[in-house]
């Protein structure tokens, strides 16, 4: 009877694996990206984002961090696998509240403080990060981005295309690609990524060439 209800499990219950190896499946590293602009516009397109590159690379949650961004907004029940995310930040010493498939965190706002306990999230998560830093380059943030797999430029529709061109030369001397996207969402779009529910369709194809950079 051992023997069968063994085979049963087998079968039947997903073994406790990390989301490196799915399926006999082996998966990249999980990425990191960052997300620069205004609070509102750079907390939304980081979420959204965290929430983009999880679907694209099968992890089973996303993770967003916020620097000087608007973080807050309405917390769901979360998958089993953002409360493990959150409960392995909180380990770590870093706060952090799942909600559906995305995990949120907030960064001290102190630069250096914020770029260690950014790196540090990195470190920990098995799953896709995205840090929205709304606040001024700094050293200490420009040495956070240097570790990112891609950098995106959080616009507002009505912004001067001139200055995502300006900022993107200033990103020039780091690793990364740089991407430029428009964040036009109403705000039932923004609640919906920012709670992890789904993103807008349309910040989902704006934000498609930094998934495909990223991945």
């Amino acid at each position: 009877m051992n023997a069968l209800l063994a085979r049963l499990r087998d079968v039947y219950v997903s073994p406790a694996v990390s989301s490196a190896t799915s399926r006999g499946r082996t998966v990249a590293p999980a990425p990191a990206a960052a997300v620069l602009g205004p609070p509102w516009e750079a907390a939304v397109a980081a979420a959204a984002l965290a929430l983009a590159l999880a679907r694209a690379g099968r992890w089973q949650c996303g993770l967003a961090a916020f620097w000087r961004a608007a973080g807050g907004t309405a917390r769901l029940p979360a998958y089993p696998s953002a409360r493990r995310l959150a409960a392995r930040l909180g380990a770590r010493g870093i706060e952090a509240e799942p909600s559906l498939g995305l995990v949120r965190a907030a960064l001290p706002d102190a630069p250096a403080q914020a770029a260690a306990v950014g790196e540090r999230v990195i470190t920990a998560a098995p799953s896709p990060v995205t840090l929205a830093l709304a606040g001024a380059r700094v050293p200490e943030i420009d040495a956070l981005l240097r570790v990112q797999d891609v950098i995106v430029l959080a616009c507002r529709p009505d912004e001067d295309p001139a200055l995502a061109h300006i900022a993107r030369e200033s990103l020039g001397g780091l690793a990364a690609p740089v991407v430029a996207c428009q964040v036009g969402a109403g705000f039932p779009g923004r609640a919906l990524a920012m709670a992890g529910v789904a993103a807008p369709g349309g910040l989902c194809r704006s934000l498609w060439p930094a998934v495909e950079a990223a991945t």
